[in-house]
């Protein structure tokens, strides 16, 4: 992080942590971990496409590709706290700012904006530390 940023914003989502919230969090996690980061210019330029949707009992395509905002917008889309009809890919970091255009359900909300300095100089690479 810290070659490329010099701060990252953090906001605190606030919505009840129910079993059946915990639950499509946990299957929406298993069905992403592993999916290649992807960002291309179709993504970015074709953000009114229609969502695909996937195939039938998942959240998401085994070979699906996410960048950073566009996998919050789909987690928070699946567990049915943004109301927005846009595709996930049109959602950017910027969106989930105080200033964004996020609009979450009446039962979620965003907290504050917490900034958290990035020093590239502490950040140690894990090889160099397993060397010690």
């Amino acid at each position: 992080m810290g070659d490329f940023y010099e701060h990252v914003v953090f906001r605190h989502l606030d919505v009840e942590r129910d079993d059946n919230l915990i639950d499509k969090l946990e299957i929406f996690l298993k069905e992403s971990i592993g999916n290649k980061y992807g960002i291309s210019s179709s993504k970015i330029l074709f953000t009114k496409r229609e969502s695909i949707k996937p195939k039938k009992g998942a959240y998401i395509d085994e070979d699906r590709t996410f960048f950073c905002s566009e996998l919050v917008a789909k987690a928070y889309k699946v567990l049915e706290i943004m109301g927005d009809d846009k595709p996930s890919s049109a959602f950017y970091p910027g969106s989930f700012s105080a200033k964004g255009d996020v609009k979450l359900l009446p039962h979620a909300s965003l907290g504050p904006e917490h900034i958290i300095s990035v020093d590239k100089n502490d950040i140690k690479d894990s090889d160099e530390d397993s060397n010690k």
